[in-house]
């Protein structure tokens, strides 16, 4: 895991910018996903832009991801470079002063809205590009909706040979017999 201060090219400082929308393109690398400790995933290249629109008090944050990164498949743990593309809009306001003090400067509210202490100066929005990443990811991520299906054949044929076999659907338990004659 590496330092905060390397995700310093996130940190967007919006008491210095005039009202209006401003664009930001960040580039998610492997040292990126280092940073944050990705376990559910390897390094990616993953394109990252940010329309940062700022009003008085309240900024809406668009935020875009377009990339791969490298997991591993679920059922043949082969790895696998998938496919990442998402658009998610986020609302940040200022807490107005002694309204609801919590702990950090950032707090979420719900899903699409966060809040941020009146006296901050500045907002990280790398933590938001991570969580759109792995919230694009499917649950269960193997190579079926890949274009190219690099399967570990060694590892399924172990899981084939693995695998309960085949019951007999045809073949009733007589147990469940008796039960029949009650009705």
């Amino acid at each position: 895991m590496r330092n905060e201060s390397d995700l310093e090219e996130f940190e967007i400082p919006f008491v210095k910018l005039k009202d209006g929308l401003h664009h930001y393109a960040f580039n998610l690398d492997a040292a990126f996903f280092e940073t944050l400790g990705f376990s559910l995933a390897g390094p990616g290249n993953v394109k990252a832009n940010l329309a940062f629109d700022k009003k008085q008090h309240l900024f809406q944050l668009d935020l875009e991801v377009d990339g791969a990164v490298a997991v591993s498949c679920d059922r043949c743990l082969e790895p696998l470079s998938y496919p990442v593309k998402a658009a998610h809009r986020v609302m940040v306001k200022q807490r107005v002063p002694g309204e609801r003090e919590t702990m950090g400067a950032l707090v979420e509210v719900d899903d699409d809205l966060l809040e941020i202490a009146h006296t901050e100066i500045s907002i990280n929005v790398a933590p938001l590009f991570y969580d759109l990443v792995v919230l694009t990811l499917p649950i269960i991520r193997n190579c079926d909706e890949l274009p190219e299906k690099p399967c570990n054949q060694d590892m399924l044929k172990r899981l084939a040979e693995l695998a309960a076999p085949e019951s007999n659907d045809n073949h009733t338990d007589p147990r469940w017999e008796g039960l029949k004659d009650l009705f």
